[in-house]
């Protein structure tokens, strides 16, 4: 039987890889560097371009925090503008309560005026800035005005109000315009059709005349005081449809109406331009998600 001696046992296999075979030529030396320089310089341009992208996203996020904060910074300055609008809006209303009240009390005291100064429909003489013997009119009424166009068939045509052929002062020329453009507003479709007739067929429904230009100019004065702001629309006894009196107050209210009109449109497109804001907010936060 051999022994060990004869045959010693095999020893354990070393774990790590086998050497890499030697290279035996300058070629293959060669080709070896140039391919691990090769490699490398994949390797640098790989990081250059990892860092670079890093550095957009970081500048992208940058101007997206940018972004949001001139976004909100808009936002506030909305927010605040709506704030001074509303406010000035209400001082508005408040004013033009108080306006209107006072145009109220300078309208009544203008028709007492006029009720005291001016002479009767038959006329008088009264002495006024030196001038003696001149004869001064009451101020002419709307009814009366409706009645005598309507008579003379100064409407038939469709003409409008303020363009027919009155006797008026020319320093009331305004005044009946705003008074007659306030008729034109008020009246009813069946009640214009009526003052456009034929003479003949006015001078047959002379009561009717009467009666309806008498409710026009009652309306006027009604709605006049609804937009003074009265508690009681209802004519007073004082109040008189003059185309003195109603013109000056008409031309208030249409003043009125058109500031309204214009502080209405501010709102509004303060409104849309907040619209305008959420809406880019929105788009931001969708390119967030996305």
């Amino acid at each position: 039987m051999p022994s060990t001696a004869e045959y010693p046992l095999p020893k354990k296999a070393r774990l790590s890889a086998p050497p890499a075979p030697p290279i035996h030529s300058t070629q293959e030396l060669t080709t070896a560097q140039l391919y691990a320089l090769s490699t490398r310089k994949h390797r640098d341009a790989a990081r250059l371009a990892v860092h670079r992208a890093r550095t957009e996203r970081d500048r992208a996020d940058l101007t997206h925090v940018q972004a949001q904060r001139w976004l909100q910074e808009a936002n506030d300055n909305l927010t605040k503008m709506e704030d001074e609008l509303r406010e000035a809006q209400n001082e508005y209303l408040e004013a033009r309560s108080l306006t209107a009240r006072l145009m109220a009390g300078t309208a009544m005291t203008l028709e007492e005026s006029e009720e005291e100064n001016d002479v009767e429909e038959n006329g008088s003489e009264r002495p006024k800035s030196g001038r003696v013997g001149q004869k001064y009119k009451r101020a002419p009424l709307i009814t009366d005005l409706l009645v005598e166009m309507a008579r003379s068939g100064e409407l038939v045509g469709g003409k409008k109000l303020h363009e027919a052929n009155v006797d008026i002062n020319e320093r009331d020329r305004t005044k009946f315009v705003n008074a007659m453009v306030l008729v034109e507003e008020l009246w009813t479709e069946e009640e214009e059709l009526f003052l456009r007739s034929p003479p003949q067929e006015i001078a047959e429904s002379i009561e009717e005349l009467k009666i309806i230009t008498a409710a026009i100019g009652e309306r006027c004065l009604v709605k006049l005081n609804e937009w003074e702001g009265r508690d009681d629309p209802t004519p007073t006894p004082h109040q008189k449809p003059s185309i003195v009196s109603v013109g000056i107050r008409a031309r208030k209210a249409f003043l009125d109406r058109e500031m309204k009109k214009e502080v209405s449109e501010g709102v509004n497109g303060a409104e849309e331009r907040k619209e305008e804001v959420d809406v880019e907010k929105e788009e931001i936060q969708v390119g967030e998600e996305v």
